[in-house]
This record gives structure tokens, sequence and C-alpha cells, in this order.
């Protein structure tokens, strides 16, 4: 279940009171595929805010893409949980995955 908490935002005054409107706020979490436009290599790696981890990897500030930067978001899953998201990542990373990640990338390749 995705982590969610109803959250209360002012949306007028009227003396005396504040009038208040609820919305929810749910977090997902995202395995994504990113290629390397200096050498074409992929990473595979999760997140909650998938833009500002984007961000991150093209400024080099992530270790094991620094040297690899700039990436193209290529391919993302949503999970409602992080633990959903970091069992993806890992099975697309392990030698039992790869047939996943192949079959992911063969997709992407012919635009499906």
């Amino acid at each position: 279940m995705a982590r969610c908490l109803l959250a209360r935002r002012p949306t007028a005054y009227r003396e005396p009171r504040l009038i208040e409107e609820s919305i929810w706020l749910c977090i997902l979490y995202y395995v994504y595929f990113l290629r390397s436009r200096k050498n074409g290599s992929l990473y595979i790696g999760q997140t909650n805010n998938i833009d500002k981890r984007l961000e991150r990897h093209n400024s080099g500030q992530i270790k094991s893409t620094k040297n690899r930067f700039p990436f193209d978001l290529i391919y993302s899953e949503k999970y409602n949980t992080r633990r959903e998201a970091m069992l993806r990542e890992k099975h697309l990373k392990s030698l039992a995955g790869i047939k996943d990640k192949k079959a992911i990338i063969e997709r992407l390749t012919l635009g499906l």
C-alpha cells in the first residue's frame, strides 16, 4: 500500500475561523533505467523522486554514475512501497533478472 497522509491546507480566511481543504498526498516508489549518453551503458536504480534523482545523476553527485553522465531516463515502473521497489531493483540486477531486463530493453527498442 502506498504511503499516504491527509494534509490540510488553508484555502480561505473568514472571520473568525480558518477554512481548510483536505488533500491526500501519496508517496510512490520507482524503479528506473538510465542510459548514458557518454558511452551507452545502462544503470538501474530506485527512488521516490525520479526527477530529483535524475538531476543528481546528471550533475555527477552519484558516486556509481559520476563518470558516465549525462543520462536519459528510458524506463520506469511504479511501486506502492519502497520494499517492492528495492526487491524489483535487486531482481533486475541479478542473474535471474537478466531475462526480464532484456525483455524490457527489447520492448523499448521496438517502441512498444
